[in-house]
């Protein structure tokens, strides 16, 4: 349930770490395990590294809940915290040399020469274990500072006001429109037809894809050849169409995806006359991986429409799989 709360909070965590990450990359020297000094604002402070993604809810409830207690952000004033992606190069190196595993959220605790201290792995529900992670890492004569929020306070926030919070922090989550376009490679045939047999065909498409946290909606315009073999005659149907396609996230960028699209028959070619019907609604599946502004998708895809007029008795379906990789902005 409480992956629910943290959606509030990926706009704006995302744009911070993606600011910070473009900054450390072009400081960063690939062989060198330490962190850039120009990443660092007060050399006499210790060092708190936060290992994250864009993707990670807990993460996302980290920062934008528990840093923001009083107590917590009081401690923080006191570290040089630097926040790592590990879907970047950089975040990435450095989770392999400091972190024992690959898990987000990740916290390690240097002092200011770098000697690392003290480590922690996953969220905390409330402020008070993670304040005293921060203190071990500080001077043992540091004030003690008061607990902000009270173990009464902690034992009345119930699951629903956990829901509450990700709800809202949902609705500030705004989703926004990308352009691109896609190549593919398929492998076609016409199910319950003399064509039955698989043949290699190729689409194209530019699209508009609204992507928010954890969906997405894409439409454009479409171009499949596709079509079959029937005894070493091929057929070939290039189809132009308007895909309607929906989706949504699973799994870091892993994503499911399903929808329809309107298809008209723009030429025909085959080595015999053939009298198709001109359109096709096709129902399409797919699996896809987002690695930055690319993805790369698994599909399939069947078509609802009888190709052959006039025919009771028999059936023709277009029947493929596809994959292809796409690029947007």
């Amino acid at each position: 349930m409480k992956i629910v709360l943290i959606s509030l909070l990926t706009l704006i965590s995302s744009l911070n770490i993606y600011a910070q990450n473009n900054a450390q990359e072009s400081l960063r020297d690939p062989d060198d395990k330490r962190i850039p000094k120009e990443l660092i604002e007060n050399g006499d402070n210790p060092i708190l590294l936060m290992f994250t993604a864009s993707w990670c809810a807990p993460c996302h409830y980290m920062r934008n809940i528990i840093f923001k207690n009083e107590e917590v952000s009081s401690l923080l004033k006191k570290y040089n915290l630097i926040m790592l992606d590990i879907d970047t190069p950089f975040g990435s190196s450095l989770q392999r040399y400091y972190c024992d595993e690959n898990a987000v959220p990740y916290y390690i605790l240097l002092d200011k020469d770098q000697n690392v201290l003290v480590a922690q792995k996953g969220a905390n529900e409330t402020p008070g274990p993670f304040a005293e992670f921060l203190k071990r890492g500080l001077p043992q004569d540091i004030a003690v500072l008061r607990d902000a929020v009270t173990q009464t306070d902690f034992d009345t926030m119930t699951s629903e006001d956990y829901k509450a919070a990700y709800s809202t922090v949902n609705d500030k989550v705004k989703a926004k429109w990308h352009f691109g376009g896609e190549i593919g490679a398929n492998m076609s045939n016409i199910s319950s037809s003399s064509y039955n047999k698989y043949k290699v065909g190729y689409s194209a498409m530019i699209f508009a894809r609204l992507v928010s946290y954890t969906s997405s909606f894409t439409t454009g315009l479409l171009y499949n050849s596709i079509g079959g073999v029937s005894d070493g005659a091929a057929l070939t149907l290039n189809y132009i169409g308007i895909p309607i396609d929906a989706g949504i996230k699973i799994y870091k960028g892993l994503q499911l995806g399903a929808g329809l699209a309107g298809n008209y028959l723009l030429t025909d070619w085959s080595d015999h006359t053939l009298d198709y019907k001109q359109y096709d609604i096709t129902l399409r599946f797919n699996a896809s991986y987002q690695l930055g502004h690319f993805r790369i998708s698994a599909g399939y895809n069947r078509g609802l429409v009888n190709l052959l007029k006039n025919d009771l008795f028999n059936s023709a379906h277009n029947n493929w799989f596809n994959l292809s990789i796409s690029a947007m902005l």
